[in-house]
């Protein structure tokens, strides 16, 4: 994709509930899947270019977004935050951690981030930020792939930007409940089921206690 588009290829990557829950009504998310599960997700972290979060994700989990595995070789992936409404922390963990690769946070224009991060500008759409504008900029850093891992509102920009390729999604055997729980997927949705996101080529198989749903983004 990258050679013939000038795009990364993205996956968009989370795991959720049965019921589709991604954290409790109270924002609680450890764990919601397997350590198995986990293990896969360093895995493909080692693999990509760049992980591509929300400021929130950041601000609430507090991750290092870093690729931990017990032995190989190891790469972390260049981390990229999205923050269109200064939620953003310079002491956010993901800003001290020590690796290889950098740390980049997508701003809109005019805005700046005082933390020890490279900026990125981007034109703001009615979504936040221009999810496009900002992939062909990872695109001319030559970032080839990019994991979407999330919360639910990074994802929904994600699909309604177009942008999302593949999906990953770790089901895990819970329920949480709560209609204030965080989905998956957040946003303002489609209104008609004839507008959802069409996958194609799916496939699922255990990974330890969880199921892994992969699928394409039809074209």
């Amino acid at each position: 994709k990258y050679i013939t588009t000038k795009l990364p290829f993205v996956i968009a990557k989370c795991g959720m509930t049965l019921d589709g829950k991604i954290a409790t009504r109270t924002g609680d998310s450890k764990w919601v899947t397997s350590e198995e599960s986990r293990a896969m997700v360093h895995r493909l972290r080692n693999e990509v270019d760049a992980i591509l979060v929300g400021s929130r994700t950041v601000m609430t989990d507090d991750p290092s977004l870093t690729t931990r595995l017990p032995e190989g070789k190891i790469k972390d992936p260049v981390r990229v935050i999205l923050d269109a409404d200064e939620y953003l922390d310079a002491a956010a963990t993901v800003f001290h951690v020590e690796s290889g690769a950098p740390t980049w946070v997508a701003v809109p224009e005019g805005r700046s981030f005082s933390g020890p991060a490279e900026v990125i500008r981007i034109r703001r759409d009615r979504q936040g930020l221009d999810m496009i504008e900002l992939m062909r900029e990872l695109a001319r850093r030559e970032i080839m792939t990019v994991l979407i891992e999330g919360g639910g509102t990074t994802h929904a920009t994600a699909f309604e930007a177009g942008i999302v390729d593949k999906v990953m999604f770790f089901v895990a055997p819970k329920i949480v409940g709560g209609r204030d729980a965080v989905t998956a997927v957040e946003g303002e949705g489609v209104e008609r089921m004839a507008d959802a996101v069409a996958l194609e080529r799916m496939t699922a198989r255990a990974v330890g206690p969880d199921l892994l749903v992969e699928a394409y983004v039809r074209t």
